[in-house]
């Protein structure tokens, strides 16, 4: 037997349930898809004569257990070697374009976060892959490698011929600043909100 697709989704630290999928070509016309349910014990099987339709089954098993920031990155359709750009906010709360060359995703947790993907991608300028992290936030994918504008995310307060005084024009996590930047990258594949009220009233992306 051989393993052809695998995920894990939920499980960890996470309050999510944790559920197993996995293909296994048993032989060139033999396949089976099974789901396993920790916890509650609950086991399913479907059995496929082509790789095609295998995978097919895998997707649809996989979708009905996907958490809602997981159903939407995988949405976007991301291929490999694809082209794409990533606008969210980093860990330290700034607002990014992260421009990437896709080379695969998966579901996962963070911490505890159950609903999180992992995507194995080259950043541009780079050579070598890294392991990029989406949970807990607000993001929209877009395709091909696009760049904000300066005047996006930041405002001159003092110019002259020899010196140029700027600061950012949202504050850490500004709703607001995703909202108003959203719309300026073109060929957008999907929008992500998960925008969170503050104890102070402000909203959070």
């Amino acid at each position: 037997m051989e393993r052809l697709n695998y995920a894990v989704i939920g499980g960890g630290y996470s309050n999510t349930p944790k559920v197993e999928i996995e293909t296994t070509k048993i032989t060139d016309t033999a396949f089976t898809t099974t789901v396993y349910e920790h916890g509650t014990g609950y086991r399913t099987r479907k059995d496929a004569d082509t790789p095609e339709q295998a995978e097919r089954d895998f997707t649809e098993a996989r979708g009905r257990y996907l958490q809602p920031l997981q159903a939407a990155a995988f949405s976007a359709g991301m291929v490999d070697g694809g082209k794409y750009t990533i606008l969210c906010y980093s860990d330290f709360g700034q607002l990014i374009a992260q421009k990437i060359r896709f080379h695969s995703m998966e579901p996962c947790t963070y911490a505890q976060y159950g609903d999180a993907v992992e995507i194995t991608c080259t950043p541009f300028r780079k050579r070598g892959k890294m392991r990029w992290t989406l949970y807990n936030k607000s993001f929209a994918i877009y395709a091909g490698w696009q760049d904000l504008p300066e005047s996006a995310t930041m405002e001159t307060l003092k110019e002259t011929e020899k010196v140029k005084v700027q600061r950012w024009k949202w504050s850490c996590w500004n709703a607001d600043g995703f909202t108003a930047c959203k719309g300026i990258l073109k060929n957008c594949l999907v929008v992500y909100e998960d925008f969170k009220r503050g104890v102070n009233g402000k909203m959070y992306a």
